[in-house]
């Protein structure tokens, strides 16, 4: 690793979670031809039919998801032109349990668990939100605070993405089930 590397925010990151790179998601394999990347090998897309299971698992989890991100919402209202900090507390625990979560998922399961689409893209999918961030930060410069919103949106990042490469330290070094 080259010293520019290891200064980069990605090499910061590769050395706290303690490997070389951060754990692949078996749907996004370089061979995808949707994915190019610098392995990719170009070959006919596959059609991708939805499984019930898969669908259902999404949902139920989703709506777990959901459920627990709206009462989190009754428990810290937000105040108009206050921090959001509500929606910043689930959003930062979310990256940190992706990282635990998946990590663990796709390093000790097998990828044919419907854990993976339960867990990961059904309730933390809906625990966590984006658009949530987007929204509160137009309605805070609107309400005439744009620093509380560039605070909001820069701390989101500077919360989340570290809080997610502990999230797969911690996985990583949990022990494993006897």
């Amino acid at each position: 690793m080259s010293a520019l590397q290891r200064l980069s925010l990605s090499g910061l990151l590769s050395r706290v979670v303690g490997r070389d790179r951060f754990p692949i998601d078996p749907d996004l394999d370089p061979s995808d031809p949707g994915e190019p990347s610098s392995t990719h090998r170009p070959r006919r897309a596959e059609v991708h039919r939805a499984q019930p299971a898969i669908v259902g698992s999404i949902a139920a989890g989703g709506f777990l998801g959901a459920l627990a991100r709206y009462e989190v919402g009754l428990a810290l209202p937000e105040h108009a032109g206050g921090f959001p900090v509500g929606t910043f507390l689930i959003n930062t625990s979310g990256a940190f349990a992706i990282g635990l979560v998946l990590t663990m998922i796709l390093e000790r399961l097998s990828h044919g668990s419907l854990l993976r689409p339960f867990a990961c893209v059904g309730f933390l999918g809906a625990w966590t939100t984006v658009s949530t961030v987007a929204s509160d930060s137009v309605l805070l410069v609107r309400d005439g605070r744009p620093l509380v919103a560039a605070g909001y949106v820069a701390a989101t990042l500077a919360c989340g993405i570290p809080a997610a490469a502990l999230g797969i330290w911690v996985a990583r070094r949990s022990p494993r089930p006897s």
